[in-house]
């Protein structure tokens, strides 16, 4: 899959924009990475920027091939697996999950099926439909 690379002004204004319907924060890889992985996939796609916080500050995380293996093993794990690509945004030790419109949807994770709703991803309900290309 290819994704246009994030450069340092795009950085800034995504910072400065903060999370919303195609982009999601995250401190470090934790359990809700799978929710969030399929919501974007269910969805139009988006970003999720692992090493900045809830307000837009950035932390950096671990950024070593043991955290990349972890990311393609919670995508691989979804039914059906999650297509991503990962970038390493070294000077700021930022990992940007690039997850792409699925193209077998619905995806679900353990917890469920989810769908990216604003700046959230939000379990399917009965009367949630996925969106049409």
């Amino acid at each position: 899959m290819r994704y246009r690379t994030t450069t340092d002004e795009e950085l800034a204004l995504v910072l400065e924009e903060g999370e919303g319907f195609t982009l999601e924060f995250k401190r470090s890889v934790n359990s809700d990475l799978s929710k969030e992985l399929v919501a974007f996939a269910n969805g139009s796609g988006g970003r999720i920027f692992i090493g900045v916080d809830d307000d837009n500050t950035i932390v950096g995380c671990d950024i070593s091939n043991k955290a990349v293996s972890q990311i393609e093993s919670t995508a691989a794990t979804c039914d059906p697996p999650v297509a991503i690509s990962i970038e390493k945004l070294l000077p700021d030790q930022i990992l940007v999950i690039h997850v792409p419109e699925g193209a077998n949807r619905p995806h679900r994770c353990n917890k469920g099926f989810f769908l990216r709703n604003g700046a959230s991803s939000q379990i399917f309900r009965q009367r949630m439909t996925l969106p049409t290309s």
